[in-house]
């Protein structure tokens, strides 16, 4: 924390905060007892399980296989950031438990507050980050690995609002059809995280899956053209990823999936509702 425009920093909320990754620090305009309220958003810190030789651990979905060592959420603080409570761990009132992407302050009104909560998606506060309550149900699954949260900067005329905009971010899709082998198009749930070129995994299990490259993408009808045909049959429901070709290393283990936007959403009447951006 800087008091004298960043010349000078001391450390704040080291107890309360220690470890966690921090995604969101708002210091806000209201005051309790003559301090300063801020509001601090945090995912889970956890750690990567590995085999014997160092290799991360994955599932069947070829997700890593972790465990929560301290959960993140929404804390918040009055006495300026000296100390932090977790307010996702309350029995009554506060946010729901789980990891927050994101928080962002309403121009609008200074206690007005928007969360990405992974796994439930975006809560708001009107008073002052005491209470969270669910915007409108949203447009997109709530499964998103991130959710990215803004706001305009100037008032929507139609509704005299701030705009919010959401981007939920996805390391994975599903196909939506059976796959036969020897096909050489599927059907995706999530067409928008692929790009044509990608090297993409259709993932059977942990130790069956097939790699090709993405030769054309049809977003409205989700259906996506490979290099080559399948060479085994793929259920509906089974993952499709996509990496980089320079993830690929040694054994042919891909280090790091890509993650994309789904898509944009927008809304202008406070989260009552929310429309996709071309």
């Amino acid at each position: 924390k800087s008091e004298n425009g960043g010349d000078i920093w001391t450390l704040t909320g080291a107890r309360d905060l220690a470890g966690l990754p921090i995604t969101s620090v708002v210091p806000t305009a209201l005051t309790e007892e003559g301090k300063q309220i801020v509001l601090v958003a945090a995912l889970d810190k956890i750690m990567v399980n590995r085999s014997s030789n160092g290799d991360e651990i994955r599932d069947d979905e070829l997700s890593i296989d972790s465990e929560v060592l301290r959960e993140g959420g929404i804390f918040r603080s009055v006495d300026g950031g000296v100390s932090f409570e977790n307010i996702s761990e309350q029995i009554f009132g506060g946010a729901p438990d789980g990891p927050v992407s994101d928080l962002i302050k309403d121009p609008e009104n200074r206690s007005y507050f928007y969360a990405a909560i992974l796994g439930e998606g975006i809560y708001r506060t009107i008073n002052g980050g005491v209470d969270w309550s669910p915007v409108a149900e949203l447009p997109f699954e709530d499964d998103a690995i991130r959710i990215e949260l803004s706001i305009s900067p100037t008032i929507d005329p139609g509704t005299d609002h701030f705009a919010v905009y959401a981007a939920p971010i996805y390391d994975f899709a599903r196909l939506t059809a059976d796959a036969a082998a020897g096909a050489m198009k599927i059907k995706v749930d999530r067409p928008q995280i692929f790009e044509k070129g990608d090297r993409i995994r259709l993932i059977e299990s942990s130790e069956s899956f097939e790699t090709h490259t993405i030769r054309e993408i049809d977003r409205t009808t989700g259906e996506v053209t490979l290099d080559s045909g399948l060479g085994t049959d793929f259920d509906s429901g089974k993952v499709v990823r996509t990496f980089s070709v320079e993830a690929i290393h040694i054994g042919d283990v891909v280090k790091n999936y890509n993650s994309r936007a789904l898509s944009v959403f927008r809304s202008s009447n406070a989260g009552t509702s929310w429309t996709v951006m071309d």
